[in-house]
């Protein structure tokens, strides 16, 4: 997955200096510099975490939540996850803290 969205970056020439490909859970919103070493703020992320439990996909979900979720702006970052809904009835408890630090906007049942 990450080598199909990183050779679409290359394609466009769009800039695939932010593509992570490493275990979010260990990611600090530290980690994530420009070309200058400067900090900056993560707005965006899609993803799709291993849908099996012992890979624990709702904490990814909640940790790429935080990692995007700016406390100090009114600004609309978004996050977008593929994860099966089944997943959420399983683990309420990771859920219920999603919830309390974001917003479900919308879900697409297929």
């Amino acid at each position: 997955m990450v080598t199909l969205c990183l050779s679409n970056f290359l394609l466009k020439t769009l800039n695939h200096n932010f593509i992570y490909y490493e275990n979010v859970l260990n990611l600090n919103k530290s980690n994530f510099k420009d070309s200058q070493n400067n900090t900056i703020q993560a707005t965006k992320a899609i993803l799709n975490p291993p849908y099996e439990d012992k890979y624990k996909p709702l904490e990814i979900l909640e940790k790429v939540i935080t990692l995007v979720k700016n406390e100090n702006s009114n600004a609309s970052n978004k996050v977008v996850v593929i994860i099966p809904s089944q997943k959420f009835g399983m683990k309420k408890d990771v859920f219920a803290r999603i919830l309390n630090i974001s917003t479900l906007e919308l879900v697409i049942r297929m």
